[in-house]
């Protein structure tokens, strides 16, 4: 049992097995041979979840402690496949890891009960069918603003921010987000992000150009964009989300160029 196998290819009874003797006499040989057996499985799983904040070592040693953790709770009573236990808890681990110890940015508490909510349905529904599910799923299951949602969802797979080592490569050759940050007076500073910013409002599509006006200058909602263009607010979120990855690169762009 020492090959890496992949959750399909796990034999059902050679696992009962091992499992068994875990819960009945803590074998500690039953417990290699489990984790030799998940290798494969927790490898993948950490390289999908790794990051700069969770690296691929730490990953993969979460991701242990989550099978670990499916070994300690599982009831063979229950007459269900281990592996068809142990992967969400392996998976929750991870989840968990981001949630309780990696999430820097706090929301109000609105939205933090929102987007409890959110990851909740978000994994009972991937168990249940194994995809994502679609932004009016959520809304529709939930009952909550489209808006709400949208930005839950991004405070979800955005937890953190960016760090100020960060930069456009990989290696040495553009500077980090540090560097582009100035220390002049504020004043000049503003005026020169207007300018900035107006310049790079001008570079954008039509429609692009409209949104990102209407939101930046005027300070409208998403649903109040989405009744004057006569679109869904959905459709205005995808658009603003194009819009401000267009105004940063172009920004950061001439800030380099200046």
């Amino acid at each position: 049992m020492s090959g890496v196998m992949t959750l399909k290819e796990i034999d059902r009874e050679s696992e009962q097995e091992l499992v068994s003797r875990i819960k009945n006499s803590d074998d500690w040989r039953a417990k290699e041979q489990i984790f030799s057996m998940y290798g494969g499985i927790l490898n993948s799983l950490a390289y999908r979840y790794r990051s700069s904040l969770l690296p691929h070592g730490d990953a993969y040693q979460v991701a242990a402690l989550g099978l670990l953790k499916a070994l300690e709770r599982f009831e063979p009573r229950k007459q269900i496949a281990f592996k068809s236990f142990a992967y969400p808890c392996i998976e929750g681990e991870l989840k968990k890891f981001y949630r309780d110890k990696a999430e820097m940015i706090r929301l109000p508490r609105r939205l933090q009960r929102l987007k409890r909510d959110v990851i909740l349905f978000e994994e009972s529904y991937m168990k249940s069918t194994g995809s994502e599910p679609k932004v009016n799923q959520v809304t529709g299951h939930l009952g909550a603003d489209e808006e709400d949602v949208v930005e839950a969802l991004t405070a979800t797979r955005h937890p953190s921010p960016i760090s100020l080592d960060w930069s456009h490569s990989e290696h040495d050759e553009l500077p980090s987000l540090a560097d582009s940050l100035g220390v002049i007076d504020t004043s000049f500073e503003e005026v020169e992000t207007k300018i900035v910013l107006s310049q790079a409002l001008r570079s954008l599509p039509a429609r692009l150009r409209r949104i990102a006006e209407l939101r930046l200058k005027e300070g409208w909602t998403q649903r109040m964009i989405a009744e004057e263009l006569g679109v869904s607010q959905m459709h205005v979120s995808r658009l603003q989300n194009m819009a401000m990855k267009r105004l940063g690169e172009l920004c950061f762009a001439e800030k380099i160029s200046a």
